[in-house]
This record gives structure tokens, C-alpha cells and sequence, in this order.
């Protein structure tokens, strides 16, 4: 059994007339010599000329999405090649000029010889037109297995093995990660014929993240060493003595206290400083993941800026605070009075056993 159904369909965007003999059945030639796919059932062939027949339909009624979906089943189901050059009219209609530039290439291609040279003139000054109305992406990301999107639509995962085409014009470029669901976005305006190159950074694992309150409880658990205490061995003197050292002790023991408490502001002030400063860098990569999203609120923007700025301004403050009694702590531990503690030995009386 041999059918062929003949459709007219007038596409004039690129100035061109298609009377197009289309959907031969299984096992057999159509009216150009073309053999269809083996596994192209009658079923298939009368499901394919339905759906191309509708496309046709919807096209002349103005609606060429509705058409542009049917003729791409129609193509699935026959896998016919002179569809292609009815999908790459469609979609110039719609001003996809990239998926048109696809749809005419594929035509010549698949169709080599059987394309009459006038007709092939013809599609190869279209598609000369159309590359003055397409660009090219690249993406370059260190790791793969990343979604790439240009304008909400998937157009494969890294590596790309070549730069994408893509109408002129405004875009919005994502890349996805399918482990944590990150995303980075870059906005471009591309020229026709030319290649813009995004360059994309490595998201963070999330393993090593570290957010405010984990920051915080790490440093609050941190406790600096207690000073140990050096053991004295015992002595005995005599009434003078005792009453001496105890005057000795006194004066001592006011000036030995002061390193003690001068290095526990140093650590305070030191643990201090380390907070803020890890709140600076995550509110700064905060800030850097609200940049690189899409769209981004200019109030929320701003508060994560000034809130940077408070912790880096404490962060300054405190390190310089902790400067100050480091310089402090050490003057008060280093300049203890040597003298009275020579007295002490050359004084001290002891007994006999």
C-alpha cells in the first residue's frame, strides 16, 4: 500500500513558497524517492499526516506554537526531512532565528541530493541571514555535570562540547548544580555573530559552609589555658622575716594579678575579634551569592552591605584593642622587680634540719 498526501503551506518570512509532498507509508518510495524509516508503522504514517495536516491548520489560523508543536511530532513519527524546512519556517515566524538556523541546516543535510539545487540556493541564502541574527555562549566551569539554562530553557549539562546558539539580543544564563541545586546567573547582551564566553565559579561544598550561629558557638566554646601554678617549696624564716614577706606579698600580689587579668582581656578581645570577623566574610559571601542571583532586591542588598560594614568595623576595632593589651600584658609580665625578689633569697634565714 502506497499513499502520499500533498499540503500546501504558505510561509513567506524568508520569501519562500513550500508545496510540499510529505508522509510516504512503511516499506515504501514516496512521489520524491525518499524511503522511509524502517520502523515507521501505517499507524505511525496516518498518526504523522493527521498531526502535519493540524499543523497546518493551526498555522493558517495564526496560532505557530500550536503548529510548531504538531510539525515537531509529525517530524518524530515520519521522520521525513522536508518537515524540517516547514519547522524552520515556523520558527522563523516566532523570531526564533536560532532553532530556524537548526531546523534549515538539518534540511540540506538530511536531504543532500534530493534537495533540487534551485531550492538549496535558496535555503543557503536564508541561513546566511539568519547567522547575522544568531550569537554563540560558551560556558567554562572547572567541574561537570552542571545544568546549563539560557532563559529558563535546558540546554544541556557541562562540558558543552561547543558554544550555544542563541537569538540576539537579552538572555538570562544559569548554571544549576543538580548536588546542592545552587545556582549562579549572569545576564548578557549578545551581538549577532559573535562568542561570549561566561566563566562560572565552583560552588562551595556544602561541608565546608560555615553560617553565623555555627561560627559563633565554635568560638564561644574555645576557652584560652589556665596559667599553671608553680609549685614553692616550703621554707622556714624567722618572725622577721615572715612579717617582711607578708609586707613583700602584698605588694606582690597587686602587681601579679595585673598580667593575669591585662592576657584574659587580650583573649577576650582577641575572641571577639575572630567573630566578627568570620560574620564579615559570611555576610561578604552573602552579599557576592545575591549578586550573582537573579533578580536581586536593591533593599535587601543594601542591609547585607551595611551589615558587612558593621562587622568589619568591629573586626578593625577589636584587633586593635587586642594590639593594645597584647603590648600591655606583655610589659606588665616582663617587668617584674627583679631587686625585691634577690632580697628575698639573700634575706630568707633558714634552720637547721
Amino acid at each position: 500500500m502506497t499513499s502520499a498526501v500533498t499540503i500546501p503551506i504558505r510561509m513567506t518570512p524568508l520569501g519562500l513558497v513550500a508545496i510540499i509532498v510529505v508522509l510516504v507509508c512503511a516499506g515504501a518510495s514516496g512521489a520524491s524517492g525518499q524511503v522511509v524509516a524502517p520502523q515507521a508503522t501505517e499507524s505511525r504514517v496516518e498518526e504523522a499526516q493527521s498531526r502535519f495536516r493540524r499543523g497546518v491548520e493551526l498555522y493558517t489560523e495564526g496560532d505557530s506554537s500550536g503548529a510548531l508543536v504538531e510539525l515537531t511530532r509529525a517530524y518524530e513519527l515520519s521522520l521525513n526531512f522536508r518537515i524540517l524546512f516547514n519547522l524552520g519556517q515556523v520558527s522563523y515566524q516566532r523570531r526564533n532565528y536560532a532553532a530556524a538556523l537548526d531546523y534549515l541546516t538539518r534540511y540540506l543535510n538530511q536531504g543532500g541530493d534530493q534537495i533540487p539545487m534551485s531550492r538549496r540556493v535558496e535555503v543557503e541564502a536564508d541561513l546566511d541571514q539568519l547567522r547575522q541574527r544568531v550569537g554563540y555562549v560558551g560556558i567554562q566551569v572547572a567541574e561537570t555535570g552542571f545544568e546549563v539554562l539560557v532563559d529558563d530553557v535546558s540546554i544541556g549539562a557541562t562540558p558543552l562540547p561547543t558554544p550555544v546558539t542563541v537569538n540576539v539580543g537579552h538572555h538570562r544564563v544559569e548554571l544549576v548544580s543538580s548536588a546542592s541545586g545552587d545556582k549562579q546567573t549572569r545576564v548578557i547582551d549578545l551581538p549577532g555573530r559573535q562568542t561570549v564566553w561566561l566563566k562560572f565559579k565552583s560552588p562551595v561544598p556544602p561541608e565546608l559552609r560555615l553560617d553565623e550561629r555555627t561560627a559563633t558557638v565554635a568560638l564561644a566554646d574555645h576557652r584560652p589555658p589556665a596559667e599553671p601554678i608553680p609549685d614553692e617549696p616550703p621554707l622556714r624564716s624567722t618572725r622577721s622575716e615572715k612579717r617582711r614577706k607578708g609586707s613583700d606579698d602584698d605588694a606582690r600580689g597587686g602587681r601579679s594579678r595585673l598580667p593575669w587579668l591585662s592576657w584574659a582581656l587580650t583573649a577576650v578581645a582577641a575572641g571577639g575579634a575572630a567573630v566578627t570577623g568570620v560574620m564579615a566574610l559570611t555576610t561578604s559571601l552573602d552579599v557576592k551569592q545575591k549578586l550573582d542571583s537573579f533578580p536581586v532586591s536593591p533593599t535587601e542588598l543594601d542591609d547585607l552591605r551595611t551589615k558587612e560594614h558593621q562587622f568589619a568595623l568591629a573586626t578593625d576595632g577589636l584587633l586593635i584593642g587586642t594590639a593594645v593589651l597584647s603590648a600591655i600584658s606583655l610589659y606588665l609580665t616582663f617587668s617584674g622587680p627583679s631587686r625585691g625578689e634577690g632580697d628575698h633569697r639573700s634575706d630568707v634565714a633558714f634552720s637547721g634540719p
